[in-house]
């Protein structure tokens, strides 16, 4: 074996320069992989059930029917983190993403022609909002669904993802007053 090469073991990153060539382990890690194995075929002949545990906090899952690898609490985290990581993916991605949809408000050309109409700022913080950038764009109800607000072009404005956020279904006192706060681009215009 070539005393130059460095190999390390999988499980805990010591040095097994000196192991065999297809050694992946240190003699330790090696010794509490058997354990284990041995502990569950052991388990198993005496139709005991697994000693199973959650892949994320390690607490018992024994009680969880099938073969399931997280706790309820784990499994419920890791499958929201999932839906909003591949609906971030396909916004991201995805150039059709809101076409598809195809004549329902809003679609990119309904988008298109707000940026126009808005002058290229974002709805609420007056920002600019680059072509390249569409993307990261959101199409916000100026007067929320709570307070009668619908999909129309007189009741939308093309915004950042993170003012959208910021104003969620707010919308208390006047219309003019509400207008000046969520929509300053339409008192400008107006």
């Amino acid at each position: 074996m070539n005393p130059t090469t460095e190999r390390r073991c999988v499980d805990c990153g010591a040095d097994i320069s000196e192991r065999g060539p297809r050694s992946k382990r240190c003699e330790d890690c090696q010794r509490k992989r058997r354990r284990a194995l041995n502990r569950k075929v052991y388990r198993r002949s005496a139709g005991l059930p697994e000693d199973r545990r959650c892949a994320m906090c390690g607490k018992s899952i024994e009680d969880r029917p099938g073969r399931p690898e997280y706790c309820e609490d784990c499994a419920k985290l890791r499958q929201s983190e999932q839906k909003r990581e591949y609906m971030r993916r396909r916004r991201r991605t995805d150039p059709a993403f809101r076409e598809r949809k195809g004549a329902s408000w809003p679609c990119r050309k309904h988008m298109d022609a707000l940026h126009v109409e808005q002058g290229g700022r974002c709805g609420i913080c007056l920002e600019p909002m680059p072509l390249d950038t569409r993307d990261t764009w959101a199409v916000n109800r100026i007067r929320p669904k709570a307070e009668g607000g619908r999909w129309e072009k007189g009741n939308c404005q093309v915004v950042h993802h993170d003012c959208a956020r910021s104003k969620g279904g707010r919308w208390e006192g006047s219309m003019e007053a509400q207008l000046a706060r969520w929509a300053p681009w339409k008192v400008e215009a107006g």
